[in-house]
């Protein structure tokens, strides 16, 4: 099914291609359409960044988040018949429903905002970018991708604390080179273009980090649960060994497992004979 649908998208990009002016390509050679065939490509983007500026971008960096979600998923060790098209969906809706439109209306606004054409001001827009829009918008990455995993908004927040100030930091050491030329030398319709090729790198980097932290924090609740299941599980048979009845046990006794101390035992701090188990009597008293 993946290769079917990976074959089927490469297939109908490359037809769109070469099949984009077809009175241009009547009577040319195979090797001439292949010359030109990248120059009508760029006249017919142009063309759709004067009719439809915001659906262009859109469909861009659709395109593009959903590739390097797939390029994340490959370095990851998944091959190209077993990787997650609901993650990689994930990963391209937020890209043209969010990126490719708040994109194209940042880069006016960055525009408005520093509106001289001294070079000084490149190193300003730079500065910006990598400070306000560039927390803006990774964390509206990892709120929407978190979201669409249906997590709970705790554990949303708690992931975006953690990871806000390594991820700016780590944008540092990309971003500052690549703007240099965005805001430099590249006119503002251009410039979504740009960024979205350099997103390939920075995405599947984003995808790569949000999905381990998915994975481990799924892991972490996994473990919990079976470490609760296993104290119950002793309490239990220690209840019927001392002498009380099934329905006795049932009725007579709650236990109560500290989150606390499940999560320090699933991170190897205690053992499961450490956990405090808490025997409630239902009558009134502890």
């Amino acid at each position: 099914m993946n290769v079917t649908i990976v074959g089927s998208s490469g297939l109908s990009a490359l037809t769109k291609m070469f099949t984009i002016d077809d009175d241009y390509w009547h009577g040319r050679t195979f090797l001439e359409i292949i010359r030109y065939a990248a120059v009508r490509t760029w006249f017919a983007y142009e063309e759709l960044l004067q009719t439809h500026p915001v659906l262009a971008k859109m469909a861009i960096s659709g395109t593009v988040y959903s590739l390097s979600d797939w390029i994340a998923q490959c370095c990851e060790g998944k091959g190209l018949s077993k990787f997650n098209r609901t993650r990689m969906l994930r990963s391209g809706l937020v890209g043209f429903s969010l990126h490719g439109s708040l994109s194209h209306f940042y880069y006016h606004f960055c525009e408005w905002l520093f509106p001289f054409p001294n070079w000084w001001v490149v190193p300003l827009k730079v500065i910006f970018d990598q400070t306000v829009w560039s927390g803006v918008w990774n964390s509206i990455y990892f709120t929407m991708i978190g979201l669409l995993r249906f997590e709970s908004p705790r554990s949303i927040v708690k992931e975006l604390k953690e990871i806000f100030f390594p991820l700016l930091r780590a944008g540092w050491k990309l971003w500052p080179f690549a703007h240099i030329i965005t805001y430099g030398f590249i006119p503002v319709e251009q410039r979504l273009l740009w960024v979205d090729m350099v997103e390939i790198i920075w995405v599947t980097i984003l995808a790569m980090y949000s999905n381990q932290k998915s994975e481990a924090r799924l892991a972490d609740d996994e473990t919990n649960e079976l470490l609760k299941d296993a104290v119950l599980a002793t309490v239990f048979i220690e209840r019927i060994a001392e002498g009380e009845t099934k329905e006795d046990s049932k009725d007579d006794v709650i236990v109560a497992v500290s989150t606390d101390e499940l999560s320090s035992a699933s991170n190897g701090q205690e053992s499961c004979e450490s956990l405090r188990v808490h025997s409630v009597d239902t009558q009134g008293g502890v």
